[in-house]
């Protein structure tokens, strides 16, 4: 799974009349995990009763230009090593020991981005169920939009597509893949308070949500037509913010985080499965 990362370093390389500018970034991650079955990209593997330690960093680069006519392309790609925490999943993700066999061209224009890359760009449906190789997003005013396409004729998805609008407060979005019919999804700001609606053509599940922030607490809660519920909670104080949530099966999980400073963050979270993961980032 890739990881956001927030800090970067930049170098300008120069041959004979051209130049790119060469960007590094990267995440660094240590920590214990006790986990009842595998998890994460990879199957990190601690099913036993004693805790496991994990580490592993995550270094991306890229290269930048910008042509005559004001285009920028840029190449990028990524190595790593170890296991880097995610916190949302509660799973430890295995980083790419090599460098990729495929790296992923950006052309930037000033309201179209076309990527280019061997299965770089997630599907517009859910994000989960496939990979496509060449993208096509930008924006007119309120509008955005985003289509993507596969070149592999056996490829699942050919082809997936997405349109929003975003003014005064409200949002509606239409995303789908071939094969499927997509999802609606809409939302409105009211002062503190959000409200939103998904209407699934897919699999005809309606869910309707909420949610409300005071000062530094955001509660949240979403239902559908087939009973399911969701519920969480979050609170920040100073350098400190924990968050919680559940569902109507109890399949509840619960983390926290430390700032720091200097780009480190201390970590904890822990879920209805027993897992239980403790540790300390930071990112250059």
């Amino acid at each position: 799974m890739k990881n956001v990362l927030f800090a970067t370093t930049a170098l300008v390389l120069t041959a004979g009349v051209a130049s790119a500018e060469v960007t590094f970034s990267g995440k660094a991650d240590a920590g214990i995990m006790k986990a009842t079955a595998a998890t994460g990209d990879n199957a990190y593997d601690n099913t036993g009763d004693d805790f496991k330690v994990y580490s592993g960093f995550d270094l991306n680069f890229s290269a930048t230009t910008t042509t005559d006519s004001g285009i920028s392309l840029t190449m990028g790609n990524d190595i790593g090593g170890g296991f880097i925490a995610d916190l949302a999943d509660k799973e430890v993700d295995a980083q790419g020991g090599t460098i990729a066999a495929n790296p992923t061209l950006v052309i930037g224009t000033a309201n179209t981005t076309i990527t280019i890359g061997d299965d770089a760009i997630d599907d517009y449906y859910d994000g989960d169920l496939d990979d496509l190789d060449i993208g096509v997003t930008g924006s007119m005013g309120a509008l955005s939009y985003g289509v993507a396409f596969n070149t592999e004729d056996a490829a699942a998805t050919q082809y997936s597509f997405m349109v929003s609008y975003a003014a005064d407060g409200v949002t509606a979005s239409y995303k789908m893949n071939d094969g499927n019919d997509g999802k609606i999804n809409a939302s409105y700001a009211m002062g503190a308070a959000v409200i939103s609606a998904e209407m699934n053509l897919e699999t005809d599940v309606n869910k309707v949500g909420v949610a409300y922030t005071a000062g530094s607490a955001t509660v949240s809660l979403s239902a559908d037509d087939n009973d399911d519920w969701d519920a969480s909670l979050s609170y920040t104080a100073g350098a400190m913010t924990v968050s919680a949530q559940t569902d109507e099966a109890d399949a509840w999980e619960a983390s926290a985080t430390y700032n720091l400073g200097g780009g480190a963050t201390a970590y904890f979270g822990a879920d209805h499965l027993d897992t239980v993961l403790a540790g300390i980032n930071f990112t250059f």
